[in-house]
């Protein structure tokens, strides 16, 4: 993953202002993170305890990684938080390294990558996110190819179901666009309602199998009779504690945290405007950013219309399901970039979708009249788009965005100069 210094000197002022302020800002927010997890990781925080539910209780929702991890702890004595650290930091890198190729191959500027809407948001990043993103890929890797063989749809379908094992959310945005792939060519139709009919039940068994009190108090038991150092306990704010929460309950509580948090009714009003930001942002970017190569190009309003059917597939988390904005906004970002840039070329043989693409044009020429993109506009928004972690809070959404962290980073130097100096 080189860069090429004659030509990125050679780029105008602006592409070689923004690309430094978004590498810088990434690594202000990687240092304190990275910094955490070696040196003061908590085992009982909800990023590692996402990992650590397994079966001791009864079959749950999540489990599969827990009796991974469990095992490897029993066999061999390292500790799970190591293994966590190492899965997610690998898989953090594979997602960036994919990124990364995708966009230099195709000549578009490769800082995009670090927005909080692909691998610019760590704040999460000791959580299933970039593992899933690495399954994602694999699944549309196998499918890309064309003509498709039985063994290659099979694999992608069980890597789609080892998803869904691993965080029962995947089912709203990793599977919609890799069963459309196949359900809009009429070849592999078939496979695409297979796929749909097989991942829905592994859904529902995931629904019907969430958990509660009894089975989070047995996972709890079974690691703390292994564990060497900082032992686990119940509380309902990390997720292993999560399975016991009610349905009703946690669905209220989400809806109220989403739409009333403690600054009043803004998320209904925040949450719609800022998609619409990202929507604007996504669909724009690439027609004004245009790539340096003239080899053939994707039509970017398939960005625009992958990130959509996403988004409308995730509706229920972002409603009701799920308050954490950061994350879901990733999500629809991450997978519709993943799509676009592994069918490539052929993008439009594997999504039959012309009437779709006519409608979402036309909203996109609309918004193109009202607010005319421009390399300014964009580099703008580049800079100053931020979601907060958690439902609406403007000092963490401020915090997120690439000039945000470098200036909160900045404040704090100089709090902490300023302290030490007294």
């Amino acid at each position: 993953m080189t860069i090429n210094k004659s030509s990125f000197l050679s780029r105008p002022f602006l592409y070689k202002a923004v690309s430094v302020v978004m590498i810088l800002s990434l690594v202000l927010k990687l240092i304190p993170i990275i910094y955490t997890n070696l040196f003061s990781a908590e085992l009982n925080t909800y990023g590692y305890t996402e990992f650590l539910i397994n079966y001791s209780g009864g079959f749950v929702r999540r489990g599969l990684s827990g009796e991974f991890l469990m095992w490897i702890t029993s066999s061999f004595g390292i500790q799970p938080q190591y293994i966590i650290l190492a899965l997610c930091f690998a898989a953090y890198y594979i997602v960036f390294k994919y990124f990364f190729k995708q966009f230099k191959a195709e000549g578009y500027s490769w800082w995009i990558i670090f927005s909080p809407l692909l691998c610019g948001y760590v704040y999460d990043i000791v959580r299933k996110d970039y593992i899933l993103y690495v399954v994602a890929i694999g699944i549309f890797l196998l499918i890309k190819r064309n003509p498709l063989n039985i063994w290659r749809q099979s694999l992608a379908i069980l890597l789609a179901v080892f998803g869904i094992f691993m965080h029962e959310a995947f089912f709203f945005w990793g599977i919609p666009l890799f069963a459309l792939s196949l359900l809009t060519n009429k070849k592999h139709k078939t496979f695409g309602w297979l796929s749909v009919i097989i991942t829905t039940f592994v859904f529902a068994l995931m629904c019907c199998f969430k958990g509660n009190e009894a089975t989070a108090h047995a996972i709890i038991k079974s690691w703390n009779n292994i564990l060497l150092h900082e032992p686990l306990v119940f509380t309902t704010n990390n997720s292993i504690g999560a399975l016991s929460w009610d349905t009703l309950k946690t669905i209220w509580g989400h809806l109220r945290l989403n739409i009333y948090p403690a600054s009043g009714y803004l998320g209904l009003i925040y949450w719609p405007f800022l998609y619409l930001v990202v929507y604007y942002f996504i669909s724009f970017f690439f027609c004004v950013f245009k790539p340096t190569k003239d080899n053939d190009k994707n039509d970017p309003l398939y960005l625009s219309v992958f990130f959509l059917i996403v988004s409308i597939c995730m509706s229920p988390l972002f409603i009701f399901l799920s308050c954490d904005y950061g994350r879901l906004f990733q999500h629809a970002a991450v997978i519709s970039f993943i799509t676009y840039f592994t069918f490539g070329k052929n993008i439009g043989q594997h999504f039959i979708i012309t009437k779709l693409c006519d409608i979402v044009s036309s909203i996109n020429h609309i918004l193109a009249r009202l607010v005319p993109p421009s390399k300014g506009l964009l580099a703008i928004m580049l800079l100053t788009i931020g979601i907060s972690p958690c439902w609406f809070n403007l000092n963490s959404s401020l915090t997120q965005s690439p000039l945000g962290s470098i200036g909160f980073g900045l404040i704090k130097l100089a709090i902490k100069t300023y302290q030490t100096i007294l």
